[in-house]
Order: structure tokens, then C-alpha cells, then sequence
């Protein structure tokens, strides 16, 4: 399996070396990432498969194979892998990802119901 991933940079990701991504050739690209405050979609693609230009263009192919001329992403905003299948993987493992943080957020939240006690001395009237 081939992953392309970016760099990391005073422990966080930073972005792409476009040397260590393949150049004019067949690629999968694909994007998930989603604001849990808001579910806004501020990256979000299936994977499709493009090409990535010498000025850092990822560009994906129309139906009949050709490049697209009106579509282009910077290609920092994309994620990729050599297969389809690979893509498949990476994508949904950034949904399961997103999946489990809700989660935790969830059992986090619940901590912060107040427990109901007996109202023994009239307290909360």
C-alpha cells in the first residue's frame, strides 16, 4: 500500500513535500474534514482519481478521462493514495476517526448532567 503523508512540523501536520508526490501521473485523491461544532463539510471529497501538476495543482479527470479544465484543488487540501482501494481505506478511516471523537465527546458531555438527589430537607423548592 502506498500513502502519501504530510509532513509533520513542531508535531502537527503541516503540509505536502510536492517532491514526495507523483507528478503528472495517476493518483486518488480525497478530502474529510468536517467541523463537529457545526457539521460544516470544510473539506470533503470522495475519492476521485486526478493528476498533480508541477505547480501543485491536483486536477481530477472527467468522466470521458481527460483532466479537468475548470475543476482544480490546491493540492494540500487533498489526501492521497495510489489505489482506489487505498483511498477507500484512508477515507473511511478519517470517517471512523471523526466517529470516535463524537463519541468520546458524547460520554464527555454526560459528565456534565447533575445528579438528582433526594430532596430530603425541602432545598430545591
Amino acid at each position: 500500500m502506498k500513502y502519501y503523508r504530510k509532513t509533520w512540523v513542531n508535531g502537527c501536520e503541516h503540509s505536502y513535500d510536492l517532491n514526495d508526490l507523483p507528478i503528472d501521473k495517476p493518483i486518488w485523491a480525497f478530502a474529510y474534514t468536517i467541523k463537529n461544532d457545526t457539521a460544516q463539510r470544510t473539506y470533503y471529497s470522495l475519492p476521485v482519481r486526478g493528476e498533480i501538476n508541477e505547480r501543485g495543482t491536483f486536477r481530477p479527470y472527467k468522466k470521458n478521462g481527460e483532466l479537468s479544465g475548470s475543476k482544480f484543488y490546491n493540492f494540500n487540501s487533498r489526501s492521497y493514495a495510489d489505489t482506489y482501494k487505498e483511498a477507500m481505506e484512508m477515507y473511511n478511516d478519517l470517517v471512523q476517526k471523526r466517529i470516535d471523537r463524537l463519541k468520546a465527546a458524547i460520554e464527555d458531555a454526560k459528565k456534565d448532567f447533575i445528579a438528582v438527589v433526594n430532596d430530603v430537607d425541602g432545598w430545591y423548592e
